[in-house]
């Protein structure tokens, strides 16, 4: 959350069209734990909560059949919204399904057209919101056999304790699902792959050293992001452990993608 330009506390009262229930979301405790609202430079309102509460958000945020959606935003959608659903009965398996299919139209101009940034979109939400941070392309899987069963828990209830405890995918094992756990820099972390641009030369700022992406392995791949304060960030991809998220612990972009630098000299840029 270190990227928020301003957070204030949240008001006492909400607008009665998003019929703002703590206490039916999350039960009578949540409902007096401390909310913050944050504004983010040019984005959208969102909610913030303490992390006393993450799991209970997560739950809440993938389950389409609660009174709203919380919706992230994320380098591809560059503007986000949030999305709030009011759904009053409960749905069938068919209408959950349908519903998920067509939430991505509701959020970001032109998201609906665009595949791979639907699929990128519920990939980044489910890893921001897991507290364990499990990589989002294997728990995109899991999901999507949430959507088809007839449980009517919440996702990562049904993940991890409920119903679905049991379930393992060939295309994704359990095994395979835990280990995969992506991390989240602080902000003393991040600091070691912030780089800083000198006369056209890619420098780390606290060491000092000039970038070079030829220096390690072969087929390594290195990737990039623009917070929205515009601080570069650079490091080494690896897969279910190290991406683009890991840089602002999920939070917002500018943008991403990948580059070649050689002794400092940017060659190649390959936004996502």
């Amino acid at each position: 959350m270190e990227n928020l330009s301003k957070v204030v506390a949240a008001p006492s009262g909400r607008p009665q069209a998003l019929d703002w229930k703590f206490s039916q979301v999350f039960g009578e405790r949540a409902a007096g734990e401390e909310v913050q609202e944050g504004f983010l430079g040019g984005c959208d309102l969102f909610w913030i909560v303490s992390f006393q509460t993450r799991r209970r958000l997560a739950d809440c945020a993938v389950l389409v059949e609660q009174r709203w959606w919380k919706l992230l935003d994320f380098a591809e959608l560059k503007r986000s919204s949030i999305s709030f659903f009011d759904i009053e009965k409960h749905e069938t398996v068919v209408s959950r399904w349908s519903r998920a299919r067509t939430r991505a139209a509701k959020v970001g101009k032109g998201l609906s057209k665009d595949e791979k940034a639907r699929k990128l979109a519920l990939q980044h939400w489910l890893e921001a919101i897991d507290p364990r941070h499990r990589y989002g392309h294997n728990l995109q899987f899991y999901y999507a056999k949430w959507l088809h069963c007839e449980s009517g828990q919440p996702f990562f209830y049904w993940l991890d304790i409920g119903d679905g405890k049991e379930v393992n995918l060939e295309r994704c094992p359990r095994p395979k699902l835990h280990q995969q756990c992506i991390k989240y820099l602080g902000p003393a972390e991040r600091e070691i792959y912030e780089v800083a641009v000198e006369n056209g030369t890619f420098i780390y700022k606290k060491s000092g050293k000039v970038l070079d992406t030829t220096e390690g392995p072969q087929d390594a791949k290195w990737i990039f992001v623009l917070s929205t304060s515009k601080t570069l960030y650079v490091g080494m991809k690896n897969i279910g452990t190290f991406q683009h998220s890991s840089f602002l612990a999920g939070g917002a972009t500018l943008s991403a993608g990948r580059l070649i630098v050689e002794d400092g000299i940017l060659k190649v840029r390959v936004r996502r």
